[in-house]
């Protein structure tokens, strides 16, 4: 998994150098095809448990049924916390575009 380490010194951000703040964008923007990815790949596998689920459902087995149902619950977690870790960073992202805007403006 890949995941983007906030700067030790983060809080500091407007301190850095207009060379730390590229880098850091695009550290962001590394992260965010493998964060996208791993969401799509999430929501395919809860997609097949819930139809999983509503088979066995048709077919009278309840307690298979809700085996797949948890399952599925626990994959949309998952992918709760990849959204939200997605919003974080664009808006950490953002956040150090409009830095390095004032920056770069006199």
């Amino acid at each position: 998994m890949h995941n983007f380490e906030e700067a030790k010194d983060y809080k500091q951000r407007n301190n850095w150098s207009i060379d730390r703040i590229k880098f850091e964008i695009e550290e962001l923007d590394k992260i965010y095809p493998f964060l996208t990815e791993k969401y799509k790949e999430l929501e395919a596998h809860r997609d097949w448990y819930y139809e999983l689920r509503n088979e066995h459902k048709e077919h009278g087995n309840l307690h298979i049924s809700d085996e797949f149902a948890i399952k599925a619950e626990k994959i949309q977690y998952e992918m709760d916390k990849c959204k939200n870790q997605i919003w974080q960073n664009w808006e950490k992202r953002k956040e150090l575009v409009k830095i390095l805007r004032s920056k770069l403006t006199p």
